[in-house]
């Protein structure tokens, strides 16, 4: 009251006017969902813990629309990446026309996704919208290179070239070509590395690397 009536006018930007509602703002200085989605917990747990049975908190604001948005991406993600991985299986069948050639195109590429969430978790990279699109990129690249090895591989099988020369054969005519587009490939994703967005950096050398892998 003896502030308000001194001319202070602060109070209706945190409070309601009846002093049942507070406003508190929270600045924070990482765009990590982790971080955010740690954060919002950390609130509701203290609250639970500290203030009256009957106080209620609610967070509002872009921290809790990011946790939300980036937790739908990713989870729709992973249901993507397990309906594509079974999309491509079944074209490797019908391009193969065999189940046992189809399984062995898919060898690489499952190799590829774990190796690439393996890294993940042991550089301490996140899940997250960025990241959750690396695994997706390289499938739909990697299946390329699968297709084109096999597809020699099991040419000069059916000419009756002995396996180790049609291995031979394979990478040193489609290997190459493979090879050459990986590197080229990867290098053109690293572009992004220069960006001030982090996201895009991760996004850049994540895909170098799975694809070299691939």
């Amino acid at each position: 009251l003896l502030y308000e009536n001194s001319g202070g006018d602060v109070l209706s930007d945190v409070v309601d006017s009846m002093y049942l509602n507070l406003n508190l703002d929270v600045t924070i200085s990482s765009n990590s969902t982790s971080e955010e989605e740690t954060l919002l917990r950390t609130i509701e747990d203290y609250a639970a813990r500290n203030f009256p049975p009957k106080f209620k908190i609610t967070s509002s604001g872009m921290v809790p629309i990011n946790v939300a948005t980036s937790n739908e991406v990713v989870t729709s993600q992973i249901r993507s990446l397990a309906g594509s991985m079974l999309a491509v299986f079944f074209m490797l069948v019908l391009i193969f026309r065999s189940l046992y050639r189809g399984l062995m195109g898919m060898i690489p590429l499952v190799f590829t996704v774990l190796f690439n969430f393996g890294v993940m978790g042991f550089f301490g990279v996140h899940l997250d919208i960025g990241t959750a699109l690396v695994s997706s990129i390289v499938i739909g690249i990697g299946v390329d290179y699968s297709i084109h090895y096999l597809s020699r591989m099991f040419r000069d099988l059916s000419k009756g070239i002995d396996l180790h020369d049609a291995i031979f054969n394979t990478v040193r005519r489609s290997g190459k070509a493979i090879t050459s587009n990986a590197i080229t490939v990867g290098f053109g994703f690293l572009a992004l590395s220069v960006s001030e967005f982090l996201p895009l950096v991760t996004l850049s050398w994540m895909i170098w690397l799975t694809l070299n892998i691939s």
